[in-house]
């Protein structure tokens, strides 16, 4: 009340005036935080839902799990918003449709939620669509983009939702902030496009040693062997809902085979023991000592160590099939050459593959034909000799008799030929 000259029978001062001015702006300065703290939560939560919505769609599956999710409207990063109008956000404006229709957009925008340099709080990245639209600026519903992948460093766990996320992987996160994270989390991502970004975990994050995926369709067992690209894992978390492959009794025995350079200590949680590791290497060992050959010369010679990779050099393929034993040395703290011959194939790998397995029956089956034509015909030019070779035969014998009839005659002949032939020679 800049009009107002006295309170309570007292003159107000000039420094109370002061004091009064600083307290409400420091008070305007704790709403306008507060607020933009809970945008930023409400932006986290509905990237979250946003994501899982854009997985329930792209699996199939979402008619039947939309009950599940907490409705949230659609936000864009790539506007400026009212933080004084986060509590008129229409928590009914769900549009799942609007989800699904951008999930071939590239993630392009990016908003910091949270200041990195405040170690005290979570660290998020959102990532949106850039289109723009016309929007009010004071109604958060009203925003017409998506955001729909989620990154966020919560003390010292990555959390990537949505596959969008995964750019977060080749950002500049600092030697520090790079050594503090520990354990990785990823959500509503397909386990294809996360194997593609395993070999960047072990180069940037060189202390990972949990693993977490929450709805990734892990679903085969040939899937688990992109897991040792990793440069340590302690524990492995694969959660039951939406991965298929946990719907298999045998997958924990198997992983602890795979990945036994790891020495696993827990696997969803449950304490690996020295029972379930020799069940494990029952189960699977046999696959250790028929893989070799599936690996290139030079991965080979890698996990060999010296002493043994001469020896491996001296081999022919024959002393090598008498000698397993070479494999069997390996130590137990580096992956064995049988296990490393248990590799992942991506799906563009596959198809490549398939591809050049056609254009090789394409051309084995063009090049037998061709044979085959070849050979049908010279059997019919034979076939057709064998019929006019005996009328042939008798008219050479009946010409030879006619000109040798006369043998003055025939010598005066061949005489003449052998003459002209001698001229030919001689002019040429």
């Amino acid at each position: 009340m800049h009009q107002l000259r006295q309170l309570d029978m007292k003159r107000i001062t000039e420094e109370e005036r002061r004091i009064a001015n600083v307290m409400a702006r420091k008070e305007e300065e704790r709403k306008r935080e507060s607020n933009k703290i809970a945008l930023m939560k409400e932006k986290r939560r509905i990237a979250i839902n946003n994501a899982a919505r854009q997985w329930e769609v792209h699996q199939g599956t979402a008619m039947a799990k939309t009950t599940r999710l907490q409705p949230g409207p659609l936000l864009s990063t790539s506007h400026s918003i009212n933080t004084s109008s986060i509590s008129t956000v229409d928590m009914e404006d769900t549009r799942p449709d609007t989800a699904s229709s951008h999930r071939g957009s590239r993630s392009d925008s990016v908003v910091d939620l949270i200041d990195p340099r405040d170690k005290s709080q979570t660290q998020s990245i959102l990532f949106s669509d850039t289109r723009s639209k016309s929007m009010k600026p004071d109604l958060l519903a009203n925003m017409p983009d998506d955001v729909c992948h989620l990154a966020e460093l919560e003390g010292d766990t990555l959390h990537l939702y949505g596959p969008g996320s995964l750019e977060a992987l080749d950002k500049n996160w600092g030697i520090q902030a790079a050594s503090a994270v520990t354990a990785v989390c990823f959500k509503f991502i397909e386990f294809h496009g996360i194997a593609k970004n395993l070999h960047k975990i072990r180069s940037r994050f060189p202390n990972v040693t949990t693993v977490m995926f929450g709805e990734a369709n892990i679903s085969c067992l040939q899937q688990i062997n992109a897991l040792s690209v990793l440069r340590r894992l302690d524990n492995l978390t694969i959660s039951l809902e939406g991965n298929p492959v946990t719907q298999f009794t045998l997958w924990k025995a198997y992983t602890l085979f795979r990945l036994a350079h790891f020495s696993l200590r827990k696997i969803n949680d449950v304490e690996v023991t020295a029972s379930d590791i020799v069940q494990a290497e029952k189960l699977f060992g046999a696959l250790s000592h028929i893989t070799t050959s599936q690996l290139p010369q030079s991965r080979l010679l890698t996990l060999l160590g010296e002493s043994k990779r001469k020896q491996y050099q001296a081999l022919s393929d024959l002393e090598l099939r008498a000698k397993k034993q070479l494999t069997a040395d390996m130590k137990a703290s580096s992956e064995s050459i049988g296990r490393a011959g248990l590799q992942y194939c991506s799906e563009e790998i596959i198809c490549e593959a398939l591809q050049e397995r056609r254009q090789r029956q394409l051309f084995s089956r063009s090049y037998v034909k061709e044979l085959t034509s070849e050979a049908i015909l010279v059997d019919h030019k034979l076939s057709a000799l064998q019929q006019v070779w005996p009328r042939l035969f008798i008219e050479m014998v009946h010409n030879a008799v006619l000109e040798m009839s006369n043998s003055n005659d025939y010598m005066r002949k061949c005489l003449q030929d052998l003459e002209s032939n001698s001229k030919s020679q001689k002019e040429n």
